[in-house]
């Protein structure tokens, strides 16, 4: 069994991507946690049906528009989008953050 787990942001920071890259960093309690990079891109309006999910903004802005409200985020900005709830994300610059969600 493994008691802890190492990975560098940096690293994925570094990697070449067009409008988002997502990676994968660890699985804690069965959610798993997300790093992911995203520039000058609006997401197609979704839900998830088996997670809420989590977004913890670390660099850059973005807005989360639900059907009802908007909300921008900022660096340290922490946002749940509950299950079931149709949303879509817009970065019109470049934005780093932590996703925790349990999506199948």
């Amino acid at each position: 069994m493994t008691e802890s787990s190492f990975r560098s942001t940096s690293e994925l920071i570094r990697q070449e991507f067009k409008e988002w890259k997502s990676t994968d960093i660890s699985v804690v309690n069965n959610n798993t946690v997300r790093f992911r990079l995203m520039k000058n891109i609006t997401t197609n309006w979704h839900s998830h049906s088996d997670s809420d999910e989590l977004f913890i903004l670390h660099k850059g802005r973005m807005e989360v528009e639900t059907e009802n409200e908007k909300y921008t985020l900022n660096p340290g900005d922490v946002f749940k989008v509950s299950t079931g709830i149709r949303h879509r994300v817009k970065v019109t610059d470049y934005a780093e953050l932590f996703v925790v969600d349990a999506i199948k």
